[in-house]
């Protein structure tokens, strides 16, 4: 419990703060826990950082991972990218001050986790597109490479706060976006 507290924690004192300059001391203090329990969890602010995104990417990877098989392709895309735009909007404000600045594919071609388990979830939506004539060959890393850009978490910040979109409209203009940079074929 204590470490869902310090994760907690982490979220808030990145969107308050806007940047991840904040000690375990302070974390410990704004999650209502002591400083020995915060140092129990983690030996840093980093491995805060890295439990934290870990989190969302997990949670984000179950439930579009859940999502049927059975379903048409464009259905389950268009599912997929909802859920991403609800659980993005939700810690996005937070995870834009802990993302890397090397690009997916740099990460991906490095065999980074994190990116690699979010391409094995994502490749399979873009490759039934293009089975199924939805949209144009191409190779799945640029694929999930165009999704992933237009999906990121600032986009969504930005959507949000800047044109004061809903996320349903996020994911509905987000989806269409994707669909044409992908060479969506006229149906």
């Amino acid at each position: 419990m204590s470490r869902n507290s310090l994760l907690s924690a982490a979220e808030r004192l990145l969107v308050v703060q806007k940047n991840m300059d904040f000690s375990l001391v302070a974390l410990a203090r704004e999650a209502g826990v002591s400083t020995a329990t915060a140092y129990r969890h983690f030996s840093d602010v980093r491995g805060v950082f890295e439990a934290y995104y870990t989190n969302l990417v997990d949670e984000l990877i179950s439930e579009i991972s859940a999502i049927s098989a059975d379903a048409p392709p464009i259905d389950r895309f268009e599912k997929a990218c909802r859920i991403w735009v609800r659980h993005a909007s939700r810690w996005s404000r937070a995870a834009v001050y802990i993302r890397s600045t090397d690009g997916f594919l740099a990460r991906l071609r490095a065999g980074d986790p994190m990116v690699t388990r979010i391409f094995e979830v994502l490749a399979p939506f873009t490759l039934a597109l293009m089975q199924s004539d939805e949209i144009a060959t191409q190779t799945p890393e640029f694929a999930v490479l165009i999704w992933e850009t237009l999906f990121d978490e600032r986009v969504i910040v930005d959507l949000m706060d800047s044109l004061n979109w809903s996320t349903d409209r996020i994911a509905a203009e987000l989806t269409n976006s994707a669909l044409s940079a992908l060479g969506r074929h006229a149906g």
